[in-house]
């Protein structure tokens, strides 16, 4: 039987969980430095909330009441109070999982925590195996959607590979209007997973739009991504403090590379690489991306903008985004000193 896609797992971004699974500070950019590929998430291996066998299961619409083969609850339990940083027990528990209760009520779930012990491994292909299962048995699991679809155009370019996680994450918008409330979440909670799900389409989106060359395109996908971030420490207002509006110019100096996505050695604390304001996380890479974006379209007083917002996020990546800023602007002067009109003294 299928379960909600946040039962059994909780929620990103709910309470002030740290950022869990998606990090590189090691990440190096050709001719960049290196940037840090940070969203914040909550744990998502941590007090799981587990179907209730009890009756009624009340507010869960249109799931009834599972019934589990012996000793598969207290296996899944089991397999949930392992510690996330746990990931070769947590595979081998969970494989061993799903391979005694294949049709169990908490296979779902359990592919979708494989899926993030894989990740957390650097096994990218086994991640994405894992992720398959789960939708398989729930096609409009909004979690592994958006986290699989975010993940993969940061570790791969293939157009086949572009193509899954574009599917994922437009079908994550898709879903994300009409999506009905879990029992164990408040309206609140909701509204604020929903934003946070939201931003992470728009960067994934807007990842694959640069992977492919369509700079207008990941300009515009990661513009949605940071619309209600803020990169200033502190701020509390969801909104970014220069607050200026992207404007027109000219052409960039270099290309700077994509950043990779490894798995964070920390879960369920902030790390000094990203910066919750409002609802919505501001993650360096998406700033560093936008601002390349912009750079390739020439508009390179924006480009620092985005640069900037990059720099003011601590972390290892400041050097990098201060360093970017600083060429964008240089660029943005020669553009500005070529296009003012010649004045020549006139001799009578």
């Amino acid at each position: 039987m299928k379960l909600s896609s946040f039962f059994g797992i909780p929620t990103f971004l709910i309470a002030a969980a740290g950022c869990a699974f998606i990090a590189a500070p090691q990440s190096t950019l050709a001719q960049a430095g290196e940037i840090c590929t940070q969203k914040q998430l909550a744990d998502l291996g941590a007090n799981p909330k587990p179907p209730s066998s009890s009756p009624g299961a009340p507010g869960v619409p249109g799931v009834n009441v599972p019934k589990f083969a012996p000793g598969e609850e207290s296996a899944y339990k089991a397999f949930f109070k392992l510690k996330t940083d746990e990931t070769a027990k947590r595979l081998e528990t969970g494989d061993a999982f799903v391979r005694k209760f294949p049709d169990g009520p908490f296979s779902e779930a359990v592919y979708s925590q494989l899926s993030i012990a894989a990740y957390q491994q650097q096994n990218f292909a086994k991640m994405e195996e894992y992720a398959a299962k789960a939708l398989a048995i729930n096609p409009d699991d909004v979690t592994v959607m958006v986290f699989t679809g975010w993940v993969i155009p940061h570790q791969s370019a293939a157009p086949a590979e572009l193509e899954k996680a574009e599917k994922y994450e437009k079908r994550v918008l898709e879903l994300l209007p009409n999506y009905a409330r879990p029992a164990e979440m408040t309206d609140q909670q909701l509204a604020a997973a929903k934003i946070q799900y939201e931003a992470q389409a728009h960067s994934g989106l807007g990842l694959v739009a640069y992977r492919r060359s369509d700079f207008a395109g990941a300009v515009a996908e990661l513009s949605m991504a940071t619309a209600g971030a803020s990169a200033e420490p502190g701020a509390k207002d969801g909104k970014a403090a220069s607050g200026a509006k992207p404007t027109p110019v000219a052409k960039p100096a270099s290309a700077e590379a994509t950043p990779s996505a490894q798995p964070a050695s920390t879960a369920g604390s902030v790390t000094a690489g990203s910066v919750t304001a409002g609802n919505v996380t501001a993650d360096p890479a998406d700033y560093f991306v936008l601002g390349s974006s912009l750079n390739r379209l020439s508009r390179f007083s924006d480009a620092a903008a985005a640069f900037d917002s990059c720099a003011k996020i601590p972390g290892g990546e400041q050097s990098a985004c201060r360093a970017n800023a600083a060429a964008a602007r240089k660029n943005a002067a020669a553009v500005a000193t070529a296009a003012a009109p010649k004045t020549a003294s006139a001799k009578l």
